[in-house]
């Protein structure tokens, strides 16, 4: 498996003399409506953009001087780099640009013609690009893995994804979410007061206007209805069925007149759009009473689950992320998957389900011994600052990953306690664990083969975090420890994959064991010397983009997941 990184133009690339451009005051030119509207356009339509690109141009109008100096520029910059094209636009380009839009007072715009909006644009979308390519390291930590992290991980979550399993993922979650919701009683009192927020009465209304949002905007693409930019009215609508809750729609609107700081004033500001989260939280912008504009289609998706995490947590009375993670995540979520992917390989397994209420200490959150082959697994749900991705600090997100996946002794939220005792989590877990094992001291398997050998497995709830040099990252941790404290063992390195993978690929787990297809990953990633103990991962590897190519998805099993989740939360074919 290879991985290519492509180069994303920036403005000195082809305007090295201006040293002093400023984004806002070209910006302030124009009017923010027009504005919005392009940056919408930009969003659905060029999120993936190259120049040159004669199918998809940018310029429908340029003064022919500004032509020509373009694109001798341009070809000088393609030139040099060996190239027949560049990407020049992105959909976090884009974001960035909405963002920039909205942080400047509505009262600063002058309304000028559209005389040259489209290169000065262009420009600016350069200008932009600079800035969300940046980032501050450190000499200890330029090792490729890590610097691969940091690019990937910046870019992952509104950088090329395939929207159609998103939204079908974010359903599948969402469906999980709300029959646990439903089913305990803290969960019970959280939805209640969600629902008396947003004026309406069943969970259903939020998760149909969502998805009947998104079925619009696939349906207009699939009608091929796909230039300019899309206003929503619901007056135009026709919406007879109710499938679109106005009070949800205004609940997840910006306002076109609003003001949003771009920045931070205060460590404990939360008004400002720092990691675009004013965006995360409200996808759609409402221009008047009945017309709103859908700024970022995979934002919107995400808004049915993974946005609904700061929403449940506002209402939550206590601590929302032991609540969140232990019980839902780990499990409802973790353990009610990982159940279904038990195979007829699987020779004994931990816990047995239904599992009790509470834990016993220091348990793996799963343990399958496969014959000889020992599986453990710990589940995570993290979330990493807004503020700290923003930063894009090599050293302090390094800092982040390590309390969040090795070993943690505080509290990054403000609101949660600050100091507690050094605990081991993700891999320190692991080897804690394998090191019982070792021992003999392991209380969960009393019927160990004397010679085993050890997979251990991270699975993270958010899949956003998973890009290539992250299990590199994890791996010199962990390699590092064994060595130490496990020398002689058969110790394969740690799996990191995403929950949706676990749930996408249950079929294929359950039907040929955890052990054969991690045995196969392994002869792509690892190289090994002659005692088959001490090996060497290939820093860029990841599971989950390695399973996505050996192995593909049925269609099948897409569907049964998408129409029984849809089924469960009382959706029908009209909402798709």
């Amino acid at each position: 498996m290879t991985y290519q990184l492509q180069r994303i133009l920036e403005f000195h690339d082809l305007y090295p003399e201006e040293t002093n451009f400023d984004i806002d005051a070209v910006l302030k030119k124009y009017d923010r409506l027009a504005l919005v509207r392009m940056c919408q356009i930009l969003s659905f339509r060029y999120h993936n953009a190259r120049i040159p690109n004669p199918t998809t141009p940018f310029f429908s109008t340029i003064k022919k001087s500004d032509e020509i100096q373009l694109n001798s520029r341009l070809k000088k910059f393609l030139e040099a780099n060996h190239s027949d094209s560049v990407y020049y636009c992105t959909s976090k380009t884009a974001l960035e640009l909405l963002r920039h839009v909205f942080a400047i007072p509505i009262e600063e715009y002058h309304n000028e013609s559209d005389v040259d909006i489209e290169y000065n644009l262009f420009r600016v979308l350069l200008k932009i690009n600079e800035h969300i390519v940046s980032f501050t390291h450190s000499e200890k930590h330029e090792d490729f893995s890590t610097l691969m992290f940091l690019l990937g991980y910046t870019m992952n979550d509104i950088y090329n994804e395939n929207i159609d399993i998103v939204v079908r993922i974010q359903l599948i979650h969402y469906s999980h979410l709300s029959n646990f919701l439903k089913a305990n009683q803290e969960g019970q009192k959280v939805m209640a007061r969600f629902l008396q927020r947003l004026g309406i009465n069943d969970m259903c209304e939020y998760a149909t206007t969502i998805m009947s949002l998104i079925g619009l905007w696939i349906l207009r693409k699939n009608n091929q209805d796909y230039e300019g930019c899309h206003i929503l009215d619901l007056d135009k609508l026709g919406d007879t069925s109710g499938l679109i809750n106005q009070k949800v729609l205004d609940y997840i609107s910006i306002e076109i007149s609003e003001i949003i700081p771009y920045n931070n004033i205060t460590d404990n500001d939360r008004d400002n759009n720092v990691d675009y989260r004013i965006f995360r939280s409200k996808p759609i912008i409402k221009l008047s009473e009945n017309q709103y504009i859908i700024c970022n289609k995979q934002l919107l998706a995400e808004r049915l689950y993974s946005g609904l995490f700061f929403d449940l947590k506002n209402e939550y009375k206590g601590d929302w992320f032991h609540f969140y993670n232990t019980h839902f995540v780990e499990r409802a979520l973790f353990h009610s998957q990982i159940s279904q992917c038990l195979s007829k390989h699987s020779t004994s397994y931990f816990p047995q389900l239904p599992m009790n209420e509470k834990e016993e200490s220091g348990q793996p959150d799963f343990y399958i011994r496969e014959n000889d082959n020992l599986i453990l697994f710990e589940c995570k749900s993290i979330k990493i600052n807004g503020n700290i991705r923003e930063k894009k600090d090599i050293e302090e997100m390094m800092n982040m990953l390590k309390l969040k996946l090795y070993s943690s002794s505080q509290n990054i939220d403000k609101n949660r306690k600050q100091k507690r005792k050094t605990e081991t989590v993700g891999v320190t877990q692991l080897v804690k664990n394998i090191k019982l094992i070792d021992r003999d001291e392991f209380p969960w398997d009393n019927n160990i083969p004397d010679r085993v050998a050890y997979y251990p497995v991270i699975v993270l709830e958010d899949a956003r975090l998973i890009t290539p040099g992250l299990s590199g990252i994890i791996n010199q941790w962990y390699k590092d420890l064994i060595d130490k404290e496990l020398p002689g063992q058969m110790c394969y390195p740690i799996i990191v994959m995403s929950m949706d993978t676990l749930i996408l690929y249950t079929p294929l787990f359950h039907q040929k064991g955890f052990f054969a297809i991690f045995d196969k990953f392994f002869e792509q990633s690892i190289r090994r010397d002659e005692s088959l103990i001490n090996w060497e991962y290939n820093p860029v590897m990841e599971f989950n983009d390695w399973i996505k190519q050996e192995y593909k998805v049925s269609k099948q099993y897409l569907g049964k997941l998408f129409d029984q989740a849809r089924s469960e939360l009382g959706l029908n074919s009209q909402n798709e």
